[in-house]
C-alpha cells in the first residue's frame, strides 16, 4: 500500500482534486467486498503502477505477489502496456 501511494503521490482524479491513490484504494476495496484474497486486493493497489509511472514489477512486488497469479497477472498486464 506505502510502494503504490508513493508511486503516485503527485497524481490527482482527473478534472479533480481528489488524489489519484483514492481510486486505487477503492479499487481494492471492492475486490475483498467480493470475496478476493488478499494477493488480488494488492493486484489492485497495484494495477496502474507500471502504466501510469513507469514503475518496474520487480523487485518491488510485495512478498506474497510473486507466487500468486492474480497479483502477476495484474502486473504483467500492466507491464505488456508498456
Amino acid at each position: 500500500m506505502t510502494w503504490a501511494a508513493s508511486l503516485h503521490r503527485t497524481q490527482v482524479r482527473e478534472n479533480t482534486k481528489v488524489p489519484y491513490f483514492a481510486h486505487l484504494v477503492a479499487v481494492s476495496s471492492f475486490v475483498l467486498e467480493d470475496g478476493g484474497k488478499e494477493t488480488e486486493a494488492i493486484a489492485g493497489l497495484l494495477h496502474d503502477a507500471v502504466e501510469d509511472c513507469d514503475a518496474g514489477i520487480e523487485p518491488n512486488l510485495p512478498p506474497a505477489c510473486p507466487t500468486d497469479p492474480p497479483c502477476l497477472t495484474a502486473a504483467r498486464m500492466s507491464d505488456d502496456r508498456r
